[in-house]
């Protein structure tokens, strides 16, 4: 994503010596893009969470604002999810506050909705916001990993919009009470 180091500041008319200079490596740089974008994710997951709207609503909001973001920026998308993917262990990438922050205010979409009713007896919240959100990092991946440099294998079978309705689908007709709480 980052390529040569000439071609990092290229585009906006940076010296890299200058990126070097306050990103300390490349590794630096890209942990400022994640960290950035992922405030911003953290922040609207934040305003959906504290919405007064239904959990199947709060949740439906998510992956469209995840795939929304997708379909303007893939390319920051894409550093997102591979560094996420780059920690060995989801503890790893829960060391970072933003992220920990989002997996925190989505389990609180499912406590809430548990406390309402809408997530089924038996299903825990926490454990639940880690499916969600490897489930919309999954969806993404598949798009994301080319083969050879080239499109996705999946991409002519399956496209961005249908991914996005059978995960809502999946979401909404697999793990939703519907209203109604009850045992696995």
């Amino acid at each position: 994503i980052l390529g040569s180091r000439r071609l990092r500041g290229k585009p906006a008319g940076v010296a890299y010596g200058l990126v070097y200079h306050y990103y300390g490596n490349k590794d630096g740089l890209l942990a400022s893009v994640f960290d950035t974008n992922w405030a911003f994710f953290a922040k609207a997951v934040d305003e959906i969470a504290d919405a007064s709207t239904s959990m199947r609503d709060k949740l439906t909001h998510i992956v469209e604002l995840a795939f929304q973001a997708f379909e303007m920026a893939p390319l920051v998308v894409k550093v997102l999810v591979l560094e996420f993917g780059r920690n060995a262990r989801l503890g790893d990438a829960l060391d970072n506050p933003q992220v920990a922050r989002v997996f925190k205010s989505i389990t609180k979409i499912f406590q809430d909705g548990r406390k309402s009713g809408e997530l089924f007896e038996g299903i825990d919240p926490a454990g639940m916001s880690i499916l969600f959100i490897g489930a919309l990092e999954t969806a993404f991946v598949s798009f994301i990993l080319t083969h050879a440099g080239g499109r996705s294998k999946l991409q002519p079978v399956v496209t961005l919009d249908s991914m996005k309705k059978t995960l809502l689908a999946m979401l909404q007709r697999g793990a939703l009470g519907g209203g109604h709480a009850h045992g696995l």
